[in-house]
């Protein structure tokens, strides 16, 4: 089977983009022939043309408003709008061309910001795979040239497939065209390390902002300095930017500034997670979260916000093992209590929540799982 993926990034940091390249990989394995278009050049087509993947670079867009963050942006936001909208109806005559050429059975957007696709598929009737991954709330934007618009497209579209259910929930989609297919976040031969013991730090990974909930993270832990003053705080993710500039000052002026570390990028992330006392995931809608499961897999306490889907895969280890498998928060003050209490508990004391959400995870959530409920859907829609 031919199958077209187009991606959004040309990075291989994002979530959606390590999950596509876990699929791609499987779906070679399997005996597919894999095409992949990106944004523009970058990490993401170098890893793909390494594992043998034609891969082509248009220059489109995400279908979703400019930011407009600062008066400048303001001003310039018409031209930006109109831009985009140049730029997405030249992607779509390259791309129509090049469907033309490659002639795929399948053609797989990867995430639902992403709209050249569908346009394109539907002309040329090729069947036509979305992968919802994210909402709008989550990723603090706008459709364009709406909600309503998107979720009336959605509903048109050939198969969706929403990474939970508080994804499918969130844009209506009808069960009729819409399957949940969790994310495949390891393989299922993966170990994690063997650790006699944890470092001092709290752990906060991904993108230093305000849709991941880093404030939260930087707060909570600024809360319980001064009690615990053996602990830091670490932060692994994109730092560059003006909300982590904006942390960066506010805990410059604190007291307990060399205990909160920014990292940036890191490439040791499953070795940061195995150590850290438990890791903080606060953001404010995860469509999955792949940093909940890696935390989970790597035998560490997840501390996270009862939303998205973080709150999906709690759910989903309270109904298979009848317990928690984390600890849930509400607010800043609830992170601030998991945090204090882990320190005066221990490591020890969550063993058994520590256990069941591995059992969990390595249930729900592995590559080849992932890849074959795909595999599936794609025969089913290629009848």
């Amino acid at each position: 089977m031919k199958i077209l993926y187009l991606l959004h990034s040309s990075g291989i940091s994002e979530g959606s983009s390590i999950a596509v390249i876990s699929i791609i990989k499987e779906m070679q394995k399997k005996g597919h022939q894999i095409y992949a278009v990106c944004p523009k050049q970058g990490p993401l087509v170098d890893t793909l043309k390494n594992l043998g993947v034609q891969v082509s670079v248009i220059y489109y867009a995400n279908a979703i408003y400019p930011s407009v963050y600062t008066f400048k942006s303001f001003i310039s936001w018409p031209k930006r709008l109109f831009d985009l909208l140049w730029k997405n109806h030249l992607a779509e005559i390259s791309l129509e061309k090049l469907v033309k050429d490659i002639q795929p059975d399948i053609i797989h957007t990867n995430v639902g910001v992403l709209k050249v696709g569908f346009d394109v598929a539907r002309k040329l009737k090729v069947p036509h795979v979305w992968h919802i991954r994210e909402t709008d709330k989550g990723i603090k934007s706008h459709h364009f040239p709406s909600k309503v618009f998107q979720k009336a497209v959605l509903k048109t579209n050939d198969i969706n497939i929403a990474i939970t259910e508080a994804v499918q929930r969130y844009y209506m989609l009808s069960s009729q065209n819409t399957r949940i297919v969790y994310d495949g976040v390891f393989s299922k031969d993966y170990k994690p390390q063997k650790l006699t013991k944890k470092s001092n730090y709290f752990l906060f990974v991904g993108r230093v902002s305000e849709s991941k909930g880093a404030d939260w993270a930087v707060e909570s832990f600024l809360r319980i300095a001064k009690q615990f003053p053996d602990k830091e705080l670490w932060l692994a993710g994109g730092d560059n930017n003006k909300f982590a500039n904006m942390l960066k000052t506010k805990v410059s002026k604190s007291p307990y500034s060399k205990r909160v570390k920014f990292l940036g990028t890191r490439s040791d992330i499953y070795e940061l997670m195995s150590r850290a006392q438990a890791v903080l995931v606060p953001s404010v809608m995860e469509g999955f979260g792949f940093i909940t499961v890696e935390a989970m897999v790597n035998k560490t306490i997840v501390i996270g916000r009862n939303t998205g889907g973080t709150k999906e895969q709690f759910d989903n280890g309270l109904k298979m093992t009848g317990h928690e498998i984390a600890l849930r928060c509400e607010d800043i003050n609830g992170m601030t209590q998991h945090m204090l209490n882990v320190c005066k508990n221990g490591q020890i004391y969550y063993s058994d929540m520590i256990s069941s959400a591995y059992m969990v995870v390595r249930n729900l959530y592995t590559i080849e799982r992932n890849a074959d409920q795909l595999e599936t859907i794609y025969k089913e829609i290629k009848k």
